[in-house]
């Protein structure tokens, strides 16, 4: 079905040399991986009265074509230097020949990791101490208005927050059928 496999439209602009099918199948997977079990688990907290939050990370490291797993890392350890990262594992230096506002961005996203680690909120630090003060509060999860924060560094601020509502009919299916899926 339609909802099941998104449209190259709903794909979102192309970042890689991938065609339309390939695109479609990314988004599926991804969906099936790791937005489902996000979704279904930040759902579950909230319902049960736990605070959550939800992110999405769509910022290019340097030397990638697309946004993928565990990229993020690097900007939340505030890995400037990119240790760990280059040869034998074949990535480069995540933030090497790139604007301030990925330094900016590892900032906002180490202090709100520490801000959650210490406090059990992110949003005590979020920024501010850097002069990001266009960085919005990250939202907890609402399941009347669910939200994620986006970090990206081609936004004012380098965050915003999206509706956590893509592609909903899919990833419910998903979630409605755990069992099928072997979860």
């Amino acid at each position: 079905p339609e909802y099941f496999i998104p449209s190259v439209q709903e794909s979102g602009p192309a970042s890689s040399d991938a065609d339309a099918q390939q695109r479609r199948t990314n988004a599926y997977y991804g969906d099936l991986v790791f937005i489902a079990n996000r979704r279904g688990a930040v759902e579950a907290w909230t319902e049960y009265g736990v605070p959550a939050y939800s992110y999405r990370f769509n910022t290019l490291p340097n030397g990638l074509t697309i946004v993928a797993h565990f990229q993020e890392v690097a900007f939340v350890f505030d890995n400037l230097q990119g240790l760990g990262y280059g040869y034998p594992w074949g990535s480069l230096p995540p933030f090497a020949g790139k604007p301030q506002t990925y330094t900016d961005l590892a900032f906002l996203m180490s202090s709100s990791w520490a801000s959650f680690i210490h406090d059990g909120n992110p949003n005590f630090s979020q920024g501010k101490l850097s002069g990001l003060a266009k960085t919005p509060d990250w939202p907890v999860y609402s399941l009347s208005n669910p939200e994620n924060i986006v970090f990206d560094v081609n936004v004012t601020g380098v965050a915003n927050v999206e509706p956590d509502t893509f592609r909903k009919e899919g990833i419910q299916f998903i979630l409605d059928h755990n069992l099928l899926y072997h979860r």
